[in-house]
């Protein structure tokens, strides 16, 4: 194989201070993230470039009478990843080794859930030669080394309540999904309360839903209905919903990270046209977005986690062949993680922190997973692979197979590949 032939990506790690409700619990899942990142540096002479694709930490899931952590708090509560004193021994931590394996060759594209996070907190994560990630200001980045074939975005862009929203929160475009996520924070505090103690938001089954929509898909649908027809808002249907679903007033707290402190009356009529906005917003960028981009956002990816029509979109009209994403934290479809659509295939790098229930359950099990993508220059194709961490018996490595058969692609023409990739 050549020298630095893949570009690796992950996404949705959402690594946060450890508390009770994070996603990410630092005892059950760092093993895994560190054998990933063990892996990255085994095969370091070969891999271009490392991708992050948004949501590495995570600032949401915080019950709303919780100040969410600073990038800086997060990092020391996670030294072995981000560096700190180990076992009374400082170290560059696992990502300044990935930094010092790669040269530098390591990128960050930011997510919903660290959307708050700057250049200046990426720079707090170093290697001994004092290098950081390169920190990408835009939602699209396309790797240099594949020419234009490739395209990757977290993919909460196509989101319409997890997009950024500077229109109706100009100060820090910070969207409703945010407070959507807080509610089901404090949803997860009371479900923990009838458990054992220690358990933790990874003890709950289904814990991690991209949109913190902790009720029936049903009711969202219902309320998408309702709010086509005019007669609801949809932050106040929304809201109140989980309001009643947690028995809190109207005059529940958010404490933000920025400081200030918001009621969930104040943040009903901080987000009054949620639609218009997003709308109003993608009208700018009609070749990213399309037709519709407000009820297709909503109706398919908030409602079904799907976010394949958007992704078709962004690989065809760029003409790119490979589109990574994140965001939904679940496989392309019930049996892929990458998918075809017209021209261009389509990869999400998955969840790097499923629950524990989740990850032992025998049907559909979920496994910690990332996104591999050769590029091969003598067969011109790129060659998409989902791979995965396994732990047999506290043995934690990246699996020798992928987690489903590689699927290639042409790089020119709308020729492909016949999968699984040779």
């Amino acid at each position: 194989m050549p020298q630095n032939s893949k570009i690796v990506f992950f996404s949705d790690i959402h690594i946060g201070t450890n508390a009770v409700t994070n996603w990410y619990q630092r005892s059950l899942h760092e093993p895994y993230l560190l054998a990933a990142f063990d892996y990255i540096q085994q095969q370091a002479s070969s891999i271009q470039e490392l991708v992050v694709v948004g949501d590495l930490v995570d600032q949401w899931t915080y019950e709303p009478s919780r100040t969410p952590p600073t990038f800086a708090e997060i990092a020391a509560a996670n030294p072995r990843v981000f560096g700190g004193m180990v076992d009374g021994q400082r170290t560059p931590g696992a990502l300044g080794a990935l930094l010092a394996a790669l040269d530098g060759r390591v990128t960050y594209v930011g997510g919903n859930h660290d959307m708050s996070v700057t250049a200046e907190d990426v720079a707090l994560i170093r290697d001994e030669q004092g290098r950081s990630p390169r920190y990408v200001r835009t939602p699209l980045y396309e790797p240099p080394s594949a020419r234009g074939g490739i395209i990757c975005t977290h993919g909460h862009i196509y989101s319409l309540l997890n997009a950024p929203d500077f229109i109706q929160n100009p100060r820090n475009g910070i969207p409703f999904a945010h407070f959507i996520t807080r509610m089901a924070a404090l949803w997860s505090v009371q479900q923990l309360s009838k458990m054992p103690p220690g358990s933790t938001a990874a003890s709950l089954p289904g814990s991690g839903d991209p949109t913190g929509w902790p009720l029936a898909k049903d009711a969202l649908q219902q309320l998408i209905q309702e709010m086509k027809l005019g007669r609801v808002s949809l932050s106040d249907a929304v809201l109140s919903s989980l309001l009643e679903l947690t028995g809190q007033k109207r005059e529940l707290t958010f404490h933000m990270l920025d400081g200030t402190r918001l009621t969930a009356a104040d943040v009903v009529k901080a987000y009054p046209s949620i639609l218009e906005s997003y709308e109003q917003t993608a009208s700018k960028s009609q070749e990213l977005y399309g037709s519709l981009a407000g009820e297709l956002a909503l109706a398919e990816v908030d409602a079904l986690n799907s976010i394949a029509h958007f992704a078709e979109r962004l690989g065809n009209q760029g003409h790119h062949k490979v589109v990574v994403m994140g965001h939904t934290h679940v496989p392309v479809d019930e049996d892929e993680h990458q998918l075809f659509l017209g021209d261009c295939l389509y990869a999400n790098c998955g969840f790097n922190c499923p629950s524990e229930p989740d990850m032992k359950a025998q049907d559909k099990r979920r496994s910690c997973t990332f996104t591999e993508v050769e590029v091969d220059e003598a067969e011109r194709r790129f060659i998409v692979s989902t791979r995965y961490v396994t732990d047999e018996g506290g043995r934690y490595q990246v699996a020798p197979q992928p987690l489903t058969p590689p699927k290639s692609i042409d790089m020119s023409g709308p020729g492909r590949v016949v999968t699984p990739a040779a």
